[in-house]
């Protein structure tokens, strides 16, 4: 039993780079504006030379196959999807069970999160992210060019000595579109447990601002200070 296979593609993007010299037999062909919808039949779909032809030249595009037979064995359905990220990078997910596709467990995300350490978190998140295949919608917006690369967010731990003899404060600093300190033991009203900000640093209207939390009681902000003042333009000599 062969495997039902559905491709989704750019309609101009097929029309360009399909080889009849493939000999592949379409059975149905659909189109819905600018995409192009194609079945067709195969005995090993994650070996098809169309899909090998359309990575290559990088195409977005769902290529998916249902469940099928091969040397008496039922493989199941799954799927290859090729996308292309904000910056370029084209990236391309395979599913080997289409029922699995962008399913995650919430209990087992928050466990793992429990047993991770701050500077892991970033990471962890990272992967979970990975997992995730990237909608049509979302792909037309990045092709379209209207959607905008993520910003990379690092974060550093880091550690501040009690001089009076006590315990030490240990954190880390998230950079991303701003500058962010978290501490263990400390944090703000709206976030969990030593995942608040109480002390971020931003641009606010272009100029740089230290926004502080110091009530965890409150919502918004203690203290806002606009650090323009101390720019080294300003020293007086």
């Amino acid at each position: 039993m062969n495997a039902a296979v559905t491709l989704k593609i750019g309609t101009l993007d097929f029309n360009n780079n399909f080889d009849e010299s493939l000999g592949i037999i379409f059975d149905k062909v659909d189109h819905d504006n600018d995409i192009s919808i194609i079945s067709f039949e195969c005995d090993e779909p994650e070996e098809c030379s169309l899909l090998q032809l359309f990575i290559n030249r990088s195409l977005v595009f769902d290529y998916e196959w249902t469940a099928y037979k091969l040397a008496n064995s039922l493989l199941p359905a799954g799927g290859f999807y090729n996308r292309v990220n904000a910056q370029g990078q084209w990236k391309t997910f395979y599913v080997d069970c289409i029922e699995q596709m962008n399913m995650v467990s919430i209990d087992e995300i928050t466990k793992t999160l429990r047993t991770l350490a701050a500077d892991q978190v970033s990471h962890y998140i990272e992967s979970l992210e990975s997992r995730k295949v990237p909608s049509w919608e979302e792909q037309a917006l990045i092709l379209n060019g209207e959607m905008k690369p993520q910003f990379n967010i690092q974060k550093h731990c880091f550690s501040i000595d009690n001089h009076q003899g006590g315990e030490q404060i240990s954190g880390y600093v998230e950079v991303g579109t701003g500058v962010a300190l978290h501490f263990n033991g400390y944090g703000d009203l709206t976030s969990t447990d030593d995942s608040g900000t109480p002390l971020y640093c931003d641009l606010i209207n272009g100029e740089l601002h230290a926004v502080i939390f110091g009530d965890i009681n409150l919502e918004e902000p203690t203290h806002i200070i606009n650090l323009e003042a101390a720019k080294l333009s300003n020293r007086i000599s």
